[in-house]
Formats: structure tokens, sequence, C-alpha cells
């Protein structure tokens, strides 16, 4: 009985691990453009308010930044990493999302969003307003943004 039960519960953790490595590999989309796959997890934990997250993945947008040549880039992923706050480091996002919109264009799954209240915009994945400049206070603050 115990053997038994000892199999069910090791089937159980192994499936069980399973799932989770398969819904995180689906939670994080890969985009065309390898900073887009970088930046989006920042503006979603922005959007959550959860700075180290957010900061997490700064660092691997500044790597692949650097990697690319793209000098502008890295130095806003690093200045956002090394923000103090998570107001500092909204306050950065807006000028990192400023450069990164461009790489958008191509990009079917994400949309470009603008805040008024914020004066900013962000790239997202396609779908409800999620704000990284208000979080939950004001999540869905904002509307894709009208192009010229």
């Amino acid at each position: 009985m115990m053997t038994r039960l000892f199999r069910f519960l090791t089937v159980g953790l192994i499936l069980g691990g399973a799932t989770v490595l398969l819904a995180a590999s689906d939670a994080a989309p890969k985009y065309g453009c390898e900073l887009l796959t970088a930046y989006v997890p920042m503006a979603t934990a922005l959007a959550a308010d959860d700075l180290k997250t957010a900061q997490t993945a700064g660092v691997e947008l500044a790597k692949l930044a650097e990697a690319d040549g793209m000098t502008g880039i890295v130095a806003r992923a690093k200045e956002f990493v090394a923000a103090p706050d998570i107001m500092k480091a909204r306050t950065v996002f807006k000028a990192l999302s400023d450069d990164i919109e461009p790489l958008t264009v191509t990009e079917k799954n994400v949309t470009v969003m603008h805040c008024p209240m914020a004066r900013a915009s962000w790239v997202q994945p396609t779908g409800p307003v999620a704000n990284p400049y208000y979080g939950k206070s004001m999540l869905r603050c904002g509307a894709p943004k009208v192009k010229p």
C-alpha cells in the first residue's frame, strides 16, 4: 500500500512539474523580435506592481540589446534595473517604451497602448489593457495607440 501511494505521489509530482513547465513556457510568448520577448514581461510585471520581476526581465533586455548593438536600449534597461523603487522604474520605462515601440511594426501579437493620464505609451500582448504606469490602482487606463 505504501509503495503504491509512493508511486502515485511520484507520478503526480512528475506530471505536475511537467504541467508547470508547460504553463511557464506558454506564459512567455515569443515574438519575432527577441527584444520584445524580453520587454513585454517588464510591462506585464509593472502592471502587476511587481518591480523585482520587471527588473529581472530588464537584465535580459539589456543583454539582448547589447548583443544587438542597441546602445540606447542598453542604457535605459540598465537604468531601469538600477531603479531604487517602482516610481523611478516607471519613469525610466516611459523612455524605454519609446525606444521599443518602433520594433512592433511587423509584430502581430502585440499592441502599442497609450495612457493619456501618464502621457505615455507601452507595448503589451494583444488583449485587455494592463497599464504598467499605474499598475493595479488603474490597471485598465489606456487604449490602443492611434497610428498617424
